[in-house]
C-alpha cells in the first residue's frame, strides 16, 4: 500500500476529474502557491468544461493564510451569482 502511494493515478487526479464535471464547479487556485505550482497550467486542460469556473487569489499561498481567506470568500460568493 505504502508504493501506491507513488503510482500517478488518474482517478485522484483533480484535473483530469475536472473534464468531466457536470455540476457547477468553483476551482480557486492562489498565484504564490508553491506546494502545487503546476495547477494554473494544468487546469487550462478543462477550459471546454462550460461546468468549471477557476478564480486566482493574487498574492495567496497553498493554505491561504491571513486576510486571503476573505478573498477566498468573496470569489465563492461571486461565483452563487
Amino acid at each position: 500500500a505504502f508504493v501506491d502511494y507513488y503510482t500517478s493515478k488518474p482517478q485522484f487526479d483533480t484535473p483530469t476529474l475536472l473534464k468531466t464535471a457536470v455540476k457547477p464547479t468553483l476551482v480557486i487556485t492562489a498565484t504564490e502557491d508553491q506546494a502545487v505550482p503546476e495547477l494554473p497550467k494544468r487546469l487550462e486542460e478543462v477550459a471546454d468544461n462550460k461546468q468549471v469556473t477557476v478564480m486566482s487569489i493574487d498574492g495567496a499561498d497553498h493554505f491561504f493564510a491571513d486576510l486571503f481567506n476573505e478573498d477566498v470568500a468573496a470569489a465563492i460568493q461571486q461565483s452563487m451569482k
